[in-house]
């Protein structure tokens, strides 16, 4: 039998509905910001059905839909002045809104193992559905220990993420030991390495014109992040 006739007998395949959450999202620039653009860009390129959980900063619409992109924003809890507190009222509000929706997503998934990765967890684990959690930093800057010293609860929320996640995804090398070393299983990691090895070499023709090394980073930059130890790149003092 000729492999594209067996193709064909095959059933289609079916997509899954992905719900993704995140504290902030397009227009806002930044680099985890820019990732989950990027993400839901591929998933619908690839079939799948895509919609936004976020924030809602002043003076953008509470729907909309971006590249076929759906996206609702939650009230902007930051601009109310609530200090901390603002994460567990956007947690309520990311919960509510899941369940309220439940027939509308299959699968969750938290860009970044921070305060809104909770809301995301709980809501669905409320209705039975797989939630997967992306971590964004490692290092220094290990999404977990931020998480921890964000709030007094903090420790609460990164210890409730490491039991209960379907799934963390880490973006790099670092970042994968870094969440052993927090007490995740390694059958509970995905790898979903970033382009540092290429960047790097994209960027050595570049060094050697100026003579000298030089940072380059495409997000919010901080000197922690562990992006720059996989480029093998010094933080600078400065930054």
């Amino acid at each position: 039998m000729d492999p594209s006739d067996k193709e064909k007998d095959m059933p289609p395949r079916i997509w899954p509905r992905v719900l993704i959450v995140i504290h902030r999202f397009h227009p806002i620039i930044g680099g985890a910001e820019n990732q989950a653009l990027r993400l839901s860009r591929a998933l619908l390129k690839m079939g799948a059905s895509v919609e936004v959980l976020t924030g809602r900063p002043p003076g953008l619409p509470s729907h909309e839909e971006v590249e076929g992109i759906r996206i609702r924003r939650l009230e902007w809890l930051e601009a109310f002045r609530l200090g901390k507190a603002k994460f567990h009222l956007l947690n309520l509000a990311i919960i509510r809104e899941m369940v309220s929706r439940a027939r509308e997503f299959d699968v969750v998934h938290s860009q970044q193992a921070m305060p809104a990765a909770l809301g995301a967890l709980l809501g669905a684990r409320t209705l039975g559905k797989p939630c997967v959690v992306r971590v964004a930093s490692g290092g220094a800057g290990f999404d977990l220990w931020k998480l921890r010293n964000i709030m007094p609860s903090g420790h609460l929320m990164a210890k409730y993420l490491c039991r209960h996640a379907d799934r963390f995804v880490a973006i790099s090398r670092a970042i994968r030991q870094d969440l052993i070393e927090y007490g995740v299983s390694p059958d509970r990691i995905a790898d979903m390495m970033n382009n540092a090895p290429a960047l790097r070499r994209r960027l050595a023709v570049g060094v050697d014109a100026l003579g000298g090394r030089f940072q380059s980073y495409c997000g919010i930059l901080k000197k922690e992040f562990a992006v720059l130890r996989e480029m093998g790149v010094p933080s600078s003092p400065a930054l």
